[in-house]
């Protein structure tokens, strides 16, 4: 009789690299669908950056399964805060404030729809669920929430720089001659606190669930 106990885990690999390869080709469909749509501006926005950041994580770790362990942790804990800060600013801070359509709109397109929900609320659920399910837990250290706050940096200084030259800020709240730059620092405080503050919760709750996972 075969040892169904030995086929588990290696069912449970070709499950994750399949939910891997298809989450690529989702979070793929939804960047080729916008930039279809808007052209190469949308690499401008922070929600298509990271949801390319998202697919070459997904790609990655597929190519790389097992291996790299350490360096695709410090990605996963980047790529889940940058993916997840995308879905909670677009829906609780330009839709409100910037008078944007919702992630859904019955007066859009589908490919409107389509592009808008993949990539401001699925590819974040797609990412979330990758972990939960997938990922072992317990690699996280305090040392990755402070790596999580060099992608939302670096966009920052790219574009602040990009558009005190071209004269085009991509979002409202980095819009220097609007709003000058003592709201705008005030804004990228707010954002990186949000960003550790969601990264040293994302750590505390994969330190207790790794405990769990190894006394289990």
């Amino acid at each position: 009789m075969e040892n169904t106990n030995l086929k588990k885990p290696e069912m449970k690999i070709k499950i994750h690299k399949i939910y891997l390869l298809a989450s690529a080709a989702l979070v793929l469909s939804g960047i080729i669908t916008g930039m279809n749509m808007y052209g190469f501006t949308t690499l401008l926005y922070l929600t298509f950056l990271s949801n390319i950041f998202l697919a070459a994580y997904f790609f990655l770790s597929f190519f790389l399964y097992g291996k790299k362990e350490v360096l695709k942790s410090y990605l996963l804990m980047s790529v889940i805060i940058a993916i997840s800060i995308t879905a909670l600013v677009y829906n609780f801070v330009i839709v409100p404030f910037a008078d944007v359509a919702p992630v859904f709109s019955m007066n859009m397109s589908f490919a409107w729809n389509f592009q808008n929900s993949m990539t401001h609320l699925f590819s974040m659920l797609l990412i979330l669920a990758n972990y939960f399910i997938f990922e072992k837990k317990g690699l996280f250290k305090i040392k990755h929430v402070l790596v999580s706050t060099i992608f939302p940096l670096l966009y920052w200084l790219v574009f602040i720089t990009i558009g005190s030259i071209i004269n085009f800020y991509p979002y409202f709240f980095m819009d220097v001659p609007a709003i000058g730059w003592g709201m705008t620092i005030l804004w990228l405080i707010i954002f990186i606190s949000v960003f550790s503050f969601l990264g040293f919760l994302l750590f505390i709750i994969d330190r207790a669930m790794g405990k769990k996972q190894s006394t289990s």
